[in-house]
């Protein structure tokens, strides 16, 4: 799983928001954080810009599990319990983040109701970090058994 065991260090909700955020575009001043136990099934709502003047209504639901925990797999009730607290707060779009994954079951459920649900994994996850280049750093490690074969 790449270095998404570095993505566990998020202890916060706020702080697996903000690079949700980052990875999503959503903008931050544009946003409300609502997690909590009594959050209603919902860690944030965002504006998040469609064109240069519509901006959709996003909710937000991350469950931090650990990808090699007893609890890594988002089930379909999971899915189906947010897309009714997210249309409950009038959500016109939903993103559902894990660090593990989602069933297949939670997969079909994700696109039967409205609002559809994005959902993101640990993978996917990986794979926005990298290809937008947050918080990686790159270093040029010097192949030492390449140069081998001249000697």
């Amino acid at each position: 799983m790449h270095a998404v065991s570095h993505a566990t260090r998020w202890h916060r909700a706020d702080g697996a928001l903000s690079v949700t955020c980052s990875v999503a575009e959503c903008a931050p001043s544009r946003r409300s954080t609502t997690g909590g136990p009594t959050d209603g099934g919902v860690d944030a709502i965002a504006l998040v810009p469609v064109s240069d003047v519509l901006a959709d209504r996003v909710a937000v639901q991350i469950k931090r599990y650990n990808p090699e925990g007893s609890r890594s797999n988002i089930e379909r009730k999971d899915v189906a319990l947010f897309q009714r607290d997210a249309a409950s707060k009038g959500a016109e779009r939903a993103v559902f983040v894990t660090l593990g994954s989602f069933s297949q079951a939670a997969k079909k459920a994700a696109t039967e109701t409205t609002p559809h649900v994005n959902l993101i994994d640990g993978e996917k996850i990986w794979e926005l970090v990298e290809r937008k280049g947050l918080g990686l750093r790159h270093t040029t490690i010097l192949d030492n058994a390449w140069f081998d074969r001249f000697d």
